[in-house]
């Protein structure tokens, strides 16, 4: 999948009125991906299981991005956890995090 560039939108033939109306429909829809939270235990906040899903992924591109940042492993497998993952899923996630993270040992099923 092709990724959207602004630049593509400058570099195009429209007319300058056309290509300022395009990016301010645009501009918008960048800013929707969703931002990671905080991943409280249940027992403090309950959520949706969507909501947990969606921040699972979100998680997955904060850990994509930092590898090495042993607080966003811990919140992408609660968000993973609370969102009902797969036991072989979750155990994924412990041996990525093993691998970046190798004295984040605590972490067991």
């Amino acid at each position: 999948m092709k990724r959207f560039h602004i630049s593509s939108v400058l570099s195009t033939n429209l007319k300058p009125m056309k290509r300022i109306t395009l990016l301010f429909l645009l501009l918008p829809l960048m800013g929707w991906s969703i931002a990671p939270e905080k991943i409280l235990p249940k027992t403090l906040e309950l959520k949706p299981l969507e909501w947990y899903s969606q921040q699972a992924k979100a998680w997955s591109e904060e850990v994509r991005r930092d590898p090495h940042n042993k607080e966003s492993w811990i919140t992408y497998y609660a968000a993973s956890y609370f969102s009902q993952s797969s036991k072989a899923s979750l155990q994924q996630i412990i041996k990525s995090m093993e691998e970046a993270i190798p004295l984040l040992n605590y972490l067991r099923l």
